[in-house]
């Protein structure tokens, strides 16, 4: 009885392996097939990890919201008690905070807007306008950026003074080399949040695609240019999609940096509840009424 149980067992077990193999292989099978084989092995990896994987890579925004500060709070309480050890990302001047965090909205727009442009075109349903109002939501995400930073700047203006006499603003005592010392919020971990809270709500997209394993369908079929670049467009969007979770991670690493590294604990935790405001104001509040552009809208999607 026992060794027909374990046979019993060994078949479901070998069942499920060749399903899981099966499903592998399948993924997306039409939409490469006229592309050459070794981007198409690349792609179907990559959507078989995140078929998989989606509840990790592309976590729920109100998920990471609350990640995102305990990251903040417990890097601020670790960078007072001076506990971390110094290493290449301890110092204002490493690449990745000269080139990314510096440049962090810049980034990513980069990658976001030609995501959205694509999305947009495969779901546009006759109504181009659409493309144009989900693009909508980046201007008003750069609206919230610029001045957001623009009112940090000035309150650390206002408050601040320099470490020498003789030099009444802020350009001209750092322009004679000597340092301001006013009340400087935290413009990376704004921009760090923001932009990571951005990206995740867009991605919902992809989300309901890999959660659901099922694929991209194409609505606007009545443009012909469009149903002959069609499969090139999907594998853009798959492209564009890990080049942002890529970021995502990216910006996730150098919010824990400034966490740990820069800053002071109020400068912090007085930037991150702004940055998180802002979203809710957007994504939550303001995008779901009519006079805005609009919530992120649901892919077309089928079996």
């Amino acid at each position: 009885m026992s060794a027909e149980r374990q046979r019993t067992s060994k078949k479901t077990t070998n069942k499920r392996k060749r399903s899981s193999i099966n499903r592998f292989v399948q993924l997306d099978r039409n939409d490469v097939a006229s592309h050459r084989p070794g981007k198409s092995k690349v792609l179907q990896i990559w959507n078989f990890v995140m078929r998989n994987l989606e509840n990790i890579l592309l976590p729920h925004p109100v998920k990471t919201a609350l990640l995102l500060c305990s990251i903040v709070l417990i890097g601020s309480v670790l960078h007072d008690l001076d506990v971390m050890p110094k290493s290449y990302f301890s110092g204002s001047k490493n690449v990745f905070n000269q080139w990314g965090v510096k440049w962090g909205w810049g980034w990513t727009l980069s990658l976001l807007t030609p995501y959205m442009v694509l999305a947009g075109l495969l779901t546009c349903d006759k109504q181009w306008y659409l493309v144009l109002k989900d693009c909508l939501r980046l201007a008003v995400g750069t609206f919230f950026w610029f001045a957001w930073i623009q009112l940090f700047l000035a309150i650390e203006h206002v408050t601040g003074t320099c470490n020498a006499s003789g030099f009444p603003t802020k350009k001209s005592c750092i322009r004679a080399g000597f340092q301001w010392d006013g009340f400087d919020i935290s413009g990376h971990t704004f921009i760090l949040i923001h932009s990571l809270l951005t990206i995740l709500e867009e991605l919902q997209l992809m989300r309901q695609i890999y959660s659901n394993d099922r694929k991209i369908e194409m609505s606007c079929q009545h443009i012909s240019w469009l149903d002959t670049v069609q499969p090139m467009l999907k594998q853009l969007l798959y492209i564009f999609t890990f080049l942002l979770v890529f970021l995502c991670y990216l910006w996730m690493w150098m919010l824990l940096c400034t966490a740990v590294y820069f800053h002071t604990f109020s400068h912090k935790i007085l930037a991150a509840p702004i940055a998180i405001g802002t979203w809710l104001f957007n994504y939550r509040f303001w995008y779901q009424k009519p006079f805005s552009p609009g919530p992120v809208r649901s892919l077309n999607l089928k079996s």
